[in-house]
């Protein structure tokens, strides 16, 4: 049986109009994509969402769960070319993988997830992300119904993005703390068209979306009380990733960068 990461590369090479790998680099926030159509990824999460009924009423939080479990699965914050190469080792028929292959390809694994989580822009990232999760909740009880769209497009844009800029932060530190298996060149880890600089310019731009909404709460006198802490938090990620990756904004995100859209 073939692996999720298989199928989709396949459906990638079968339909013509999809744009590779453009998911690797955007924002997540697919209802509001120009590229929906020609992106695989959102093509399978409508298509889950098919298989349920209309009127499910776990719908919107089963997809929120989907989301997450995708974006934020160890295996899946690897580089497309690390998970290529897992995929390999994994699924050799000729000759068929040990076990020892399949252990020291597993231990590799989680041997680059601890050191992802141990760098400091991981760690920056996942303090913003927990500040906002203690404080969201509360946010919204007290600013929802929002009397502007303008205050209720900035509570979903800081509560969606939060989670986000942490995954992009994981993705962007995979190529600070040396490959999955030790052989990669520092070009392909951390060089302008690496996946972690590309991860590093998505990062840079869910950043400076995030600051804009806080500073559209700034408003409301319980979201203002909280933009000093949540702006320090987000700017200390933004000098990190600045500090790692100085040309972070001349990677060509596929699709979005090189069709003028932005996402």
């Amino acid at each position: 049986m073939s692996s999720p990461s298989t199928d989709q590369r396949t459906r990638e090479e079968t339909r013509p109009s999809s744009i590779p790998g453009i998911y690797h680099y955007c924002d997540l926030w697919c209802e509001r994509c120009a590229f929906q159509d020609r992106c695989t990824r959102r093509h399978d999460q409508l298509a889950f969402e098919r298989l349920l009924e209309p009127d499910h009423a776990g719908l919107d939080t089963w997809l929120c769960d989907w989301e997450r479990d995708v974006s934020g699965d160890e295996f899946y914050l690897l580089s497309p070319s690390e998970r290529s190469a897992f995929l390999d080792i994994l699924e050799r028929r000729e000759p068929p993988v040990t076990e020892d292959e399949y252990q020291r390809a597993q231990t590799s694994l989680d041997q680059k997830t601890i050191r992802r989580q141990r760098h400091p822009l991981a760690r920056a990232a996942a303090a913003y992300e927990h500040a906002v999760r203690d404080e969201i909740r509360r946010l919204c009880d007290h600013l929802y119904p929002a009397e502007t769209w303008r205050v209720d497009r900035a509570l979903e844009t800081v509560a969606r993005h939060a989670g986000r800029i942490t995954t992009r932060a994981v993705r962007a530190a995979g190529g600070l703390v040396g490959g999955l298996f030790g052989h990669e060149t520092p070009e392909q880890l951390r060089g302008v068209h690496s996946d972690a600089n590309g991860c590093a310019k998505a990062l840079l731009l869910l950043i400076d979306e995030s600051i804009d909404a806080w500073q559209v709460l700034t408003s409301e006198p319980k979201a203002a009380e909280l933009e000093s802490q949540m702006l320090f938090r987000l700017d200390t990620v933004r000098r990190l990733v600045v500090e790692h990756f100085p040309r972070a904004m001349e990677f060509v995100r596929p699709g979005f960068d090189e069709g003028g859209e932005s996402g």
